[in-house]
């Protein structure tokens, strides 16, 4: 059997899908409000932050052509360049020493603020050194005069040269440990523009030539740095107490510094450039979910009005199903349920005359054919039994004509019943034993019969006046030997009862056994065709008498009724009908 489905009011399967739609619709709208507010925020941050890139660059490019300029003077001097090469004696480079390259190197001092470290290596070491401790982190301006064999062994050195790098900014000796950035190039004798006289290295503290970006602040997390564009190593960062959350999401905005391979980044969380985004997606999320809210209880307060006025018109309807053509539904009104609830009154009205002027006809005509159908039994069985009364009373056989009229007393007395047509199976049985036991006295105990009922049936309801036609029907045409065993069955499938009239008589012919299933054959008194019609009346097609016989085999009679309990009346012992009759 198929699994009952839950009912879902009508009404419900209308709201809920409304309400999905709504859901739907304001998920999407959110989801589009944020994603294009985090999409406007994130470019907007980005045009604010190259804004504040265009000043930051301009203060630091200063600050580094600053340097610059120092070194193109030096670079560009004729005066250096007459000292480097002359070819004096050590008395005499000793005063140009002292009187001309020194002053040289301190003048560019004056000229800038920041605290700057002036070395220039020489190749000539008949020049003097002038230096101070270079170890010293650099606080102030200073000038120093070096040899260029204390660097050209260095690593660093070394490193220049393979790269043929010149006039370039880079980390180099002791820049590390101090925090410097320094500008290294190669001074070249002007005589022939290719022989190298010596190395100009400017130093410079990173705090001086990146002091503005110690003004960029935006957000509490993000991260401003200078970054190596070759090595993606980083130079410099204002404020180490902010580092980089692997688990975070930035958003990154560089700016190169021109003339340098640096670029200034600064990293902002997104958390950050979001956070009015996320404002506003939880205003709008309240506001979804406050407008989802409301339009769910106004759903569901429809929806209930809906089904409150569907319920009384399905409770209307289901007493019309009843039988109660009376109701009439009262819905106020000018909508739908107003329109429903005039037309199943004007149906209801229909209905209930056409009952009264067709169906009842229908029962009546019908109850007239089982009672004409029934009328048929009574005069067939009480003829034959009064002849045979006859027949013995004038062969003298005074005890045989007693024990007749009681049988044929006690057999109407069981058929008439009062004058119902419904009877318990046992008094049915009960009525066949009186039929068989006439029966006996009139063929001298030439046959056998047997009942074997389950007792659970006894008490069904059948109609009366089945079963004693096939007993009769077997004694007058199945006789083929000196005796004739008759056997009565009855069992439960289901909802419906098989009854089955068996004999070991003669059988029938195949083709009258067709023709008496599909109505065809003519059979005279109260035979098959009156208790199948009796049964098909009463309770309707898939009920009724089926005939099954192997010509020499005998006949099995099967008759189809429904279960019905219980039965009101009175009902027999059901040892008196199991017990064998011999």
């Amino acid at each position: 059997m198929r699994a009952s489905r839950a009912y879902v009011p009508f009404s419900y399967k209308i709201t809920i899908p409304y309400l999905l739609i709504m859901l739907l619709t304001e998920i999407f709208i959110g989801v589009y409000t944020y994603t294009r507010l985090s999409e406007s925020s994130s470019v907007l941050t980005g045009m604010n932050m190259k804004m504040t890139f265009q000043q930051l660059t301009n203060n630091i490019s200063y600050q580094f052509q600053d340097t610059q300029q120092i070194s193109d003077t030096l670079f560009q001097s004729t005066e250096i360049q007459k000292v480097l090469n002359s070819e004096a004696g050590p008395f005499e480079i000793y005063q140009l020493t002292r009187d001309q390259l020194l002053p040289l190197l301190a003048a560019p001092l004056q000229s800038t603020r920041s605290n700057i470290r002036i070395m220039l290596y020489v190749k000539n070491e008949s020049f003097q050194e002038y230096f101070k401790n270079l170890k010293l982190p650099l606080h102030e301006k200073s000038y120093n005069l070096l040899y260029a064999s204390r660097i050209e062994q260095q690593p660093w050195f070394r490193q220049l040269e393979a790269g043929k790098q010149d006039n370039s900014w880079l980390q180099i000796d002791t820049d590390y440990e101090q925090g410097n950035l320094s500008l290294f190039r190669k001074l070249i004798s002007f005589n022939d523009y290719q022989t190298e006289v010596g190395y100009l290295r400017i130093s410079a503290r990173l705090d001086d030539l990146f002091q503005s970006l110690n003004t960029v602040k935006v957000g509490d997390e993000s991260i401003v740095q200078v970054r190596e564009q070759t090595t993606g190593d980083i130079l410099y960062q204002p404020d180490t107490r902010v580092k980089k959350q692997k688990d975070e999401a930035y958003l990154t905005v560089a700016q190169e510094i021109p003339g340098t391979p640096y670029a200034i980044e600064i990293l902002v969380p997104k958390q950050y450039y979001l956070r009015d985004a996320h404002n506003i997606r939880n205003v709008t999320l309240t506001v979804c979910i406050a407008s989802f809210l409301t339009m769910l209880l106004l759903g569901l307060m429809v929806a209930k009005l809906y089904n409150r006025k569907m319920q009384k018109i399905i409770s209307y309807v289901r007493s019309f199903r009843s039988g109660e053509f009376g109701k009439r539904i009262h819905i106020p009104g000018q909508d739908e349920f107003a329109q429903i609830s005039l037309a199943f009154n004007q149906a209801a009205s229909d209905m209930d005359n056409l009952i009264r002027t067709v169906y009842l006809q229908k029962i009546h005509v019908k109850e007239a054919e089982l009672q004409a159908l029934q009328y048929q039994i009574n005069p067939h069985f009480l003829y034959n039994t009064l002849s045979s009364i006859n027949s013995l009373a004038n062969m003298g056989q005074t005890e045989k004509v007693s024990r007749m009229v009681t049988g044929l007393t006690k057999f109407y007395r069981l058929t008439l019943n009062d004058g119902r047509n419904m009877i318990p199976l046992a008094s049915e049985l009960e009525q066949v034993r009186s039929y068989i036991n006439i029966q006996k006295i009139k063929y001298s105990d030439r046959f056998d019969t047997q009942m074997e009922v389950e007792a659970g049936l006894l008490g069904c309801e059948v109609t009366k006046l089945i079963l004693q036609p096939f007993v009769e029907n077997a004694l007058k045409h199945a006789w083929c030997h000196d005796r004739l065993s008759i056997r009565i069955v009855g069992r439960r499938e289901l909802n419906r009862i098989l009854l089955f009239v068996i004999d070991n008589g003669i059988g029938i012919h195949r083709e009258q056994v067709r023709a008496i299933n599909d109505g065809r054959a003519v059979t005279s008194g109260c035979g098959i065709r009156n208790v199948h019609d009796r049964i098909s009346l009463k309770y309707g097609e898939g009920y009724g008498v089926r005939v099954f016989s192997i010509y020499g085999g005998g006949t099995t009679v099967q008759l189809t009724l429904p279960y019905e309990l219980p039965y009101t009346g009175t009902p027999i012992e059901p040892n008196r009908i199991q017990e064998a009759e011999q």
